[in-house]
């Protein structure tokens, strides 16, 4: 189902990004002053991370010191990102299946030229955004039946299971 939407249509042109060797608070003051949720974290104009609000909640938890914990500390590494043409239907599929609400948007030779985040979804196809609100939906109910004993598919317990990347696993097994 293509929406005729594309992905440099709907991003974020200018998105807010910050080196690696920033401590945790002036990202977090970054995040707040220019409200947003995330950071993208470039090195020699190359991403090489991005750090969210649930990475800095994350490390608060860990009981890490915000003055003292640099980004590249904390940062995910993985970056999940999209092609500028890709059909916006087509970039809400994969946030779902890469489990991510922000994608950097990168060009053919590897710059970034954008961020696509699920608000920038839902300003220009509120349809879309429900798919995400269904997959949530779905990942909610999995959850539920996690409480009915079964066997492990990792151990063979018998035991209460959780659904972790198609697999049932007890609380031991599951990361």
């Amino acid at each position: 189902m293509k929406t005729g939407i594309k992905v440099c249509d709907a991003m974020t042109k200018k998105p807010e990004s910050i080196t690696p060797d920033i401590y945790l608070n002036e990202a977090s003051k970054r995040m707040l002053e220019n409200g947003v949720g995330s950071l993208i974290v470039k090195q020699d104009q190359q991403v090489i991370g991005i750090i969210t609000e649930k990475d800095v909640v994350k490390a608060v938890s860990n009981n890490l010191t915000p003055s003292t914990t640099k980004v590249e500390d904390i940062m995910s590494k993985k970056i999940i990102s999209i092609d500028p043409k890709t059909d916006l239907y087509e970039a809400i599929l994969k946030m779902n299946k890469e489990d991510v609400r922000r994608m950097p948007v990168v060009s053919s030779n590897n710059k970034l030229i954008g961020l696509l985040t699920m608000k920038d979804i839902l300003k220009l196809s509120p349809t879309l955004y429900d798919l995400r609100i269904e997959k949530l939906k779905i990942k909610e109910e999995n959850e539920k039946i996690s409480h009915l004993p079964s066997t492990c598919e990792n151990c063979g317990s018998t035991a209460p299971l959780y659904p972790v990347k198609n697999r049932f696993l007890c609380a031991a097994c599951k990361p």
